[in-house]
């Protein structure tokens, strides 16, 4: 090739660079907070999540599940491009195996319980995407993890107390543009690192939470994730 030639195969070369490059960059994905209608969340709105679900399963089989499970907290970031949000409470009760009252205990393989949140707050971050699922990931703000506090009290005498923080982040999955938003946990593995080696060295979190808009410290309007390029 002569020297023209390739002069001229640089210039069409940079010329496509430079048309590909803003092609790709609309084309990146945005995930928005919004409310059914479509109203934005903004910045500082308190949001609340509900679950019924939750249970944790420790690796050596024993199960801990509560039918009251509340999240509280606010949103700090949603500017079109993603969104976060800081949870400030996080309270778990209420046993499967006891008729409604449900009482403030939740139920463990080995008698009743008590859960105790530990190292508040945790920030839950997402990110839009043109696929129909997408995710979230919840962990500990900072160099914090999530962490909780599990005593097991069979016959009114508590036998263990032990501490599990999560390894890596806790991933949930969401449904675009589905209202009410409903993230449920796919991925949430936690280690044991306080307490007695009884209650198991691992263990893993499943179940979802619904996300509304906290309306004088109860669920009210429908949330969703919306996503545009």
């Amino acid at each position: 090739m002569n020297r023209k030639l390739m002069t001229l195969f640089a210039a069409l070369t940079a010329f496509v660079a430079m048309a590909v490059v803003p092609a790709l960059a609309s084309a990146s994905t945005v995930g928005t907070l919004q409310t059914h209608a479509g109203t934005p969340l903004a910045v500082g709105t308190n949001v609340i999540g509900t679950s019924t679900n939750l249970k944790f399963t420790t690796g050596s089989g024993a199960t801990i599940q509560c039918v009251t499970n509340t999240l509280t907290g606010k949103v700090t970031k949603n500017d079109g491009h993603t969104f976060s949000g800081e949870i400030t409470t996080s309270t778990h009760n209420g046993r499967p195996s006891q008729p409604t009252p449900h009482g403030t205990h939740c139920d463990s393989s080995l008698g009743i319980s008590t859960i105790k949140a530990e190292n508040l707050p945790w920030c839950l971050f997402g990110v839009g995407d043109v696929t129909e699922t997408d995710t979230v990931t919840l962990d500990g703000c900072g160099a914090g993890n999530i962490k909780f506090t599990a005593t097991v009290t069979p016959f009114g005498f508590s036998i263990a107390t032990c501490t599990y923080e999560n390894e890596k982040h806790v991933v949930a999955s969401y449904v675009t543009n589905a209202s009410p938003l409903v993230l449920t946990i796919k991925a949430a593995a936690f280690k044991r690192t306080a307490g007695a080696e009884s209650c198991g060295n691992t263990g893993t979190l499943t179940g979802s939470f619904t996300l509304n808009r906290d309306d004088a410290g109860v669920s009210g309007t429908n949330l969703k994730v919306t996503n545009t390029t």
